[in-house]
């Protein structure tokens, strides 16, 4: 995929973003390393580190520039992301 954009208002540790990050190495697919765009009111974004796109969903105008960012994003920028957040759902596996 090209991107992930999760915004839900309220939600535990619900894995969607973890499965995403783990299946973006590009063994299965040319398309790698996309950008994880999550809302702050997941679990998730308490352990990710940082390295996702933040957003308020309710803030529209917040999600749509992080949409941009994250489909202007270079090549490089995103490797180091994805290597941050691989790093992180590795470490939290079991």
């Amino acid at each position: 995929a090209d991107v992930l954009m999760i915004t839900s208002l309220r939600e535990g540790m619900n894995l969607t973003s973890h499965e995403f990050i783990f299946c973006q190495d590009g063994k299965d697919s040319d398309k790698k390393h996309g950008p994880l765009i999550l809302s702050e009111f997941t679990g998730s974004a308490s352990v990710l580190g940082g390295h996702e796109l933040s957003v308020n969903p309710w803030d529209y105008q917040k999600c749509a520039e992080a949409i941009k960012i994250a489909l202007e994003m270079g090549d490089q920028e995103k490797e180091r992301r994805y290597n941050k957040l691989r790093e992180v759902v590795m470490h939290h596996t079991g």
